[in-house]
């Protein structure tokens, strides 16, 4: 042990007093600030598995061979090769709470104040790790050399915004494997959105929740009347905004939408696969070998998978 705060406070003990403190409801405060996430999780949107790697076969062309028939009419019976492996990369996120010898010094008369103390660090690094996640939702995937999520920003796209690659297949090869895009629309309107809410209908899927930046928001909420605005009280998350539909479904708003971007997303084709033991994981404290201080890791593994993009818009050039 490096000095006596740290010999009177071993990492168990330290453990044990920080039990009751913010970390302990890492999950709420996390996902029930990202509403996005909050709602798959209430649509029974998010699994679990093992490994680095997701793989889903998913189907890219119409296999055709289905006829109309009268008596001894031959069935087509030939194997239609439609079938392709979208693969996704489980992506890490990685934050650490430390605490040094000295602040554990001024603490350690009080275990109440080793408590606040704990509890003033992990609100700063669960807000921190909140703000990373909910950037990556609604990213591409191209910041920090890729080491992000393949957020919405790239699976809702054409390949003509983003790569042209999403789940390692190529949109000019399948394009079926296309969200729908609107890069002209300057305004938000009734006309411009209806356009993109219909695109985005495709075979038994709608979109089901709207998202755009809080500018966005703002200028919709002007236009609306007010017998349009609803209450949901699965929507009125911090960072978020309910009040507002548009076709019956909520409209929400986030800092970390990109700007100018509207979303039509259907989350019914929409998962959050998560390693289960990297789970927003919080580890023990553990003295830093290099340093006069203690370090809790929090690890979470995943990744945003959208399973048809085409039943995906968004509006991408909406100054005003």
């Amino acid at each position: 042990m490096a000095a006596s705060a740290t010999a009177a406070f071993a990492a168990n003990q330290l453990d044990a007093i920080a039990f009751n403190t913010k970390l302990s409801e890492i999950h709420d405060q996390v996902y029930g600030n990202i509403p996005i996430i909050q709602r798959l999780y209430d649509k029974d949107k998010v699994g679990y598995r093992a490994g680095s790697t997701i793989e889903l076969p998913v189907n890219l062309t119409d296999p055709g061979g289905t006829a109309w028939m009268e008596m001894y009419d031959t069935i087509d019976t030939t194997p239609a090769d439609t079938l392709r492996s979208a693969v996704w990369v489980m992506k890490k996120l990685r934050r650490a709470i430390t605490i040094s010898d000295d602040e554990l010094t001024q603490a350690m008369s009080d275990p109440r104040e080793i408590v606040s103390l704990v509890d003033a660090r992990s609100a700063i690094e669960i807000d921190n790790i909140r703000n990373q996640l909910e950037a990556s939702v609604f990213s591409d995937g191209s910041a920090t050399s890729q080491k992000e999520l393949q957020g919405l920003k790239l699976a809702v796209d054409d390949g003509t915004v983003g790569s042209i690659n999403y789940g390692g297949l190529s949109r000019t090869t399948y394009t079926n494997w296309k969200g729908n895009i609107d890069t002209t629309s300057a305004a938000v309107s009734f006309s411009a959105l209806e356009t993109a809410f219909v695109n985005a209908v495709f075979g038994p899927w709608s979109p089901t929740v709207a998202v755009t930046t809080k500018a966005r928001y703002a200028t919709y909420a002007g236009l609306v009347a007010p017998s349009q605005r609803i209450a949901d009280d699965k929507v009125g998350y911090s960072g978020f905004s309910s009040g507002i539909s548009f076709n019956g479904i909520p409209v929400l708003h986030s800092g970390q939408v990109t700007a100018s971007h509207w979303y039509f997303l259907c989350e019914d084709v929409i998962e959050l696969i998560v390693q289960e033991d990297r789970d927003l994981k919080v580890g023990d404290f553990q003295e830093v070998i290099n340093q006069d201080a203690y370090s809790k890791k929090i690890r979470w593994n995943g990744a945003l998978i959208v399973k048809q993009p085409r039943a995906n818009s968004k509006l991408t050039a909406l100054a005003a």
